[in-house]
């Protein structure tokens, strides 16, 4: 059996819960047991069987909550039993795909997300970038986020290939241009990535569309090297392929993302340090994550002498 198919019987059983109900019960019967017992006609003995039913309906779902729990308990050790084969493929595929995808590929390789989502993306951006610090987007590619990050000062522009800045260089003039601070770096889970570029000193950075063709090995590295770079209470924002999730495993096993679990993800990020603030579902497969430094973002910055920067657009 394929992960997907679990993974969609999991999801199936988690909607199951039985919570309606349980509310239902501690609402309607409750009503009626408060009005029975104003009647001055009441029988005791009715009364208090009702209220023994009322009991046993409430501990009916509560069994049935339990029952599920086992279920869902042996679906996730099935899938762990598989997981090993499935992280192999897909540290197999990115080695693959390093070879082989063109600059090209790489950047219409994009996922569609709503205008209600895109603009909660935007707000979560804005709200992270200031003037006081540093920001870092990884991978700006074609999308338009790195236009609501210009308030960040200075802004660094990673990804593994010159040739992928181009979009994000063709958004501003030739004055922001040279003001981008543009990093080409090798990827590797057993080597530096990120040692040119200033320890302690970000305070927001952003990989959209990127974690979702990285191995565990790969993520793992970025995200730790990330955590160094950021100030105390500085911010990752990112987006995962969470596997958790039928519609994000069959993308997986379709060889067209990681096999990336969300409960593995967000461990990763626990141990490594980061607090996790936010996990927002983008769609059937994307999730959306907000992790943060421990610490107070603090800055003795007092004000920025440059103009305001915007898109050649506006």
């Amino acid at each position: 059996m394929k992960i997907s198919e679990l993974a969609h019987y999991r999801e199936l059983l988690e909607s199951l819960r039985p919570t309606a109900v349980e509310r239902a019960i501690h609402t309607e019967m409750d009503d009626m047991l408060e009005t029975v017992g104003r009647n001055p006609s009441q029988l005791p003995d009715h009364l208090s069987d009702l209220q023994n039913a009322r009991d046993r309906a409430l501990m009916a779902t509560k069994d049935f909550d339990l029952g599920l729990d086992h279920m869902l308990a042996d679906l996730l050790e099935q899938i762990k039993a598989l997981e090993p084969q499935y992280l192999a493929q897909s540290y197999q595929w990115y080695e693959r795909a390093m070879e082989r995808d063109t600059v090209e590929y790489v950047m219409q390789r994009r996922f569609p997300i709503s205008d209600e989502r895109r603009e909660y993306i935007k707000s979560r951006v804005m709200a992270h970038c200031d003037y006081h610090y540093a920001g870092m987007i990884i991978r700006p590619g074609l999308e338009n986020w790195i236009e609501h990050m210009v308030a960040c000062d200075p802004l660094y522009v990673v990804d593994t290939n010159h040739d992928m800045f181009e979009p994000a260089k063709e958004k501003f003039n030739d004055m922001y241009q040279s003001r981008l601070r543009y990093y080409a770096i090798r990827e590797s889970d057993s080597e530096p990535m990120m040692q040119h570029m200033p320890a302690g000193q970000f305070g927001f950075c952003l990989a959209y569309n990127f974690f979702q063709y990285k191995p565990f090995e790969i993520m793992r590295a970025y995200l730790r090297e990330i955590f160094d770079r950021l100030r105390p209470g500085g911010v990752l924002a990112m987006t995962y392929n969470d596997c958790d999730r039928k519609g994000a495993v069959e993308l997986a096993e379709r060889s067209f993302t990681c096999y990336t679990p969300g409960r593995l993800v967000l461990a990763i990020c626990e141990s490594i340090g980061f607090v996790i603030e936010q996990d927002y579902r983008l769609d059937a497969a994307a999730n959306w994550v907000e992790l943060r430094r421990p610490g107070q973002l603090v800055s003795l910055r007092g004000g920025q002498t440059l103009a305001k920067i915007v898109a050649k657009s506006k």
